[in-house]
């Protein structure tokens, strides 16, 4: 059976009851993504989870993200509001009468990945980064190999690959209600019953790590308490 195994297509699903089970089985890092809007005081303003969270967990989260500053971008100098996409990842951390509790272990704000689609197949495994760029409505404008690192697979991966890339669509950051056009470094992995291969880990000169999907440069700049 060939399968995809791409970051950008295969994400971790970690929230509602699973996070509750989590709980009572071998604690595991989960990975979480918000719908944010941030002011122009670089304060969040507003927090969307992206699937159902158990309500203690997600007034959890709300009051610990409230504690961070976003630098916010600016237009003529001036900051302005802002909209992103915030993605967090939880890690076990010793709670109290040595229970497990959970700590904010990674925290980066960007533009998202919607979608891509693929119709066919390529004729072996493969693995790559792609460079994708994309305009303000989040359209993908191109795409290319990264050839910065070794790859996996041949020209039919490769083809197969940025055919896949082009078809992506990206919910883009927004400054003062304008989209932000941008680019992001995203794996893609085929695979072939087990055969699976392995990339290096992303550059991240090239942006923050978001969520796996991809590596991406943010308008905003998360500052977090002081002493955290």
């Amino acid at each position: 059976m060939k399968t995809i195994a791409a970051a950008v297509l295969c994400l971790a699903v970690a929230a509602g009851a699973a996070f509750a089970e989590e709980a009572g089985k071998t604690p595991q890092r989960i990975p979480l993504q918000y719908e944010m809007a941030v002011g122009a005081d670089g304060k969040a303003i507003r927090l969307t989870p992206d699937r159902e969270l158990p309500e203690a967990v997600d007034q959890w989260i709300r009051q610990r993200v409230s504690a961070y500053t976003f630098q916010p971008a600016t237009v003529g100098g001036q900051p302005q509001p802002a909209t992103t996409t915030l993605y967090l990842t939880l890690a076990p951390a010793p709670g109290a009468n040595g229970a497990t509790g959970y700590r904010i272990e990674a925290l980066s704000t960007g533009p998202k990945l919607v979608k891509g689609r693929y119709e066919t197949q390529p004729r072996g495994v493969g693995a790559a980064y792609f460079i994708v760029e994309y305009d303000a409505d989040g359209r993908t404008t191109k795409a290319s190999v990264d050839d910065r690192e070794a790859s996996v697979g041949g020209p039919s991966f490769r083809r197969w690959g940025l055919a896949l890339a082009r078809s992506f669509r990206f919910k883009p950051e927004t400054v003062a209600g304008q989209g932000v056009p941008g680019r992001g470094r995203v794996p893609i992995v085929y695979c072939v019953e087990d055969d699976c291969p392995v990339l290096l880990p992303s550059r991240l000169e090239d942006g923050a790590n978001l969520g796996g999907e991809m590596v991406a440069r943010s308008v905003l700049t998360a500052v977090p308490p002081a002493g955290s």
